[in-house]
Parts: C-alpha cells; structure tokens; sequence
C-alpha cells in the first residue's frame, strides 16, 4: 500500500487478532459485523475507524468492568500474547529476549507500522531505562487508540526481558502522539 491510496489496515491484522487469535470470540465477530468486520467476508484491507472500533468493542466485550483505556491496554498486551503463540510469533518474538529492551526499541520505527500504509515513529532514550517512542503521522481525523498501542509495546517489552516494563502517552502531538517506556530492571539483573 502506498502513501498515496486512502488510510488503511491491513485485513490480515483484523483477521490475525479477531479470527486466528486471542480474540477469536464468535459472540465477538458477531458483534464486529455491524462495525465493519465480517469474519466471513474478509477484506484485503480495511479503514482505520473500522480498526477503532473493532478494538474499542473488544475491549468492552472482553473486561467490561475496566475503563476502556484499561480494557484497550490489556487487548494491546492479548495481541502480543496471541501473535506469540503462532508459528511466525514464536520464532519473532523469541528473537527479543536476544535483543533485549534497547535494540528492540531502536528497531521499533521500522516495525511499529508495518500493518498499515501511513504513519511513522521515531525513538529517543532519555536516560537506561527510559525512552520517548513517537507515533505520528497520522492522517486528520484517524483516530487512534494510544491505549492499546501502549499496551502492545509494554507487552513486547517484557518479552524482550524486562520485568517491571510500563509504556505511557505523556503529550499528544500535532498528528499522534508520544509515549514514555520506563522500566528498572531486566530478567539478566
């Protein structure tokens, strides 16, 4: 996909998380249907407000006693727990704990998004253990869910063997916004 086609999303992110994966509900793909997804018809791509709402309706199905940013949290954390137990996850994700927290965030521009045709992030490290990640370039309005984009990184992050990982928004900006990633100590300490 490129720049220049409408904002989309990979179906195969949709089709990975709500079909393949940990939320492969089918009381949940029947309540995606009237949101855009058809777990039976799926589509090569879709629009990101289809995503939006995806996400925001599992994680109202899943943990409907948490806040929806709490909810979002523990769906992002779910994917990353579910992309995990594939074939391909396995083999990716078992890679982190070789890389541990720095170089995984240092390839994290590169990565973050790959399921969609726009946006773009940048990493700065503040000090051990304390990084800036920027999730910009977001089109106007696309929204975004930084909650479950937080909770994917904090996930991936504790793969990668840090015990004690929390991935924050700290500023929104102009087309996206920026998280903090601390952590204190790694499964080696």
């Amino acid at each position: 996909m490129s720049q220049l086609e409408p904002p989309a999303i990979q179906g195969s992110i949709l089709e990975g998380l709500f079909v393949r994966g940990p939320a492969s509900d089918p009381a949940l793909q029947a309540r995606l249907v009237p949101l855009g997804f058809d777990a039976q018809n799926l589509q090569p791509s879709y629009p990101p407000l289809i995503f939006q709402s995806c996400i925001a309706e599992a994680s109202r199905f899943f943990w409907p006693e948490l806040s929806l940013p709490d909810a979002q949290a523990r769906l992002g954390a779910m994917t990353v727990e579910g992309f995990q137990g594939t074939v391909l996850g396995s083999i990716t994700l078992a890679a982190l704990k070789l890389l541990g927290p720095e170089r995984l965030l240092k390839q994290l521009p590169k990565r973050i998004f790959s399921g969609q045709n726009y946006g773009h992030s940048a990493v700065r490290e503040l000090s051990p253990g304390r990084w800036e990640i920027d999730y910009l370039g977001i089109p106007g309005g696309i929204p975004y869910n930084r909650d479950f984009v937080c909770g994917a990184i904090e996930a991936t992050l504790k793969l990668s063997g840090v015990r004690d990982a929390t991935v924050t928004t700290v500023r929104d900006a102009e087309d996206g916004f920026v998280m903090e990633a601390r952590w204190g100590r790694t499964a080696a300490d």
